[in-house]
């Protein structure tokens, strides 16, 4: 045959809905059929549980996560006719631009985008330096005047002028699974 042969589709989840607390729905969209079965680990290390669902088609499930749950970053996955599609998160910060993309030592920035705090978990911001080198470090996060759309930073102080960082930024919850790298640098 001049055509190789095709491997089955992927199970896995294309769009989730990015934010939920406990007892709401979330939305699954993704390429499984009517028969897979949704699955949510809490946090970074949480065990696997089935999950209610509400509405179910082709390529469409709505789920319930448990009234029960504490407020974390979830982890969900479909199985589907023996496939396990690859975990989504919903919860985790979501860094979308900056105020400025310049910086000073110790000067003050605001991230802006979703889940950027949730609930009483403490956010977290790190620069690192994009090519090595020193510099870098924990920012301070102004919690007074920052909020799920909004934080306000104060740099480390032991930033190197003319060096390009990148922000991993978490807002508290999932540990290590919650921390995300900023598209942008600064």
């Amino acid at each position: 045959s001049l055509w190789p042969a095709l491997a089955p589709a992927q199970t896995l989840i294309l769009n989730a809905s990015p934010s939920a607390q406990p007892g709401e729905a979330v939305n699954l969209q993704g390429h499984f059929s009517a028969a897979a079965q949704p699955f949510l680990a809490a946090g970074a290390t949480g065990p696997a549980q089935p999950l209610p669902v509400l509405v179910q088609s082709p390529g469409q499930l709505t789920v319930q996560l448990p009234a029960s749950l504490p407020l974390d970053l979830y982890q969900l996955w479909v199985e589907d006719q023996g496939q396990r599609s690859p975990r989504v998160p919903v919860n985790r910060a979501r860094v979308m631009h900056f105020d400025s993309p310049d910086i000073t030592p110790g000067g003050s920035l605001r991230l802006f985008g979703r889940n950027l705090r949730l609930g009483a978990a403490t956010p977290t911001v790190r620069f690192v330096p994009a090519e090595g080198g020193s510099g870098g470090g924990p920012a301070t996060v102004e919690l007074a005047q920052s909020d799920a759309y909004c934080l306000r930073v104060t740099a480390p102080a032991s930033l190197v002028p003319g060096t390009r960082y990148e922000l991993l930024v978490s807002n508290g919850a999932g540990a290590s699974a919650g921390e995300v790298r900023a598209e942008q640098s600064v």
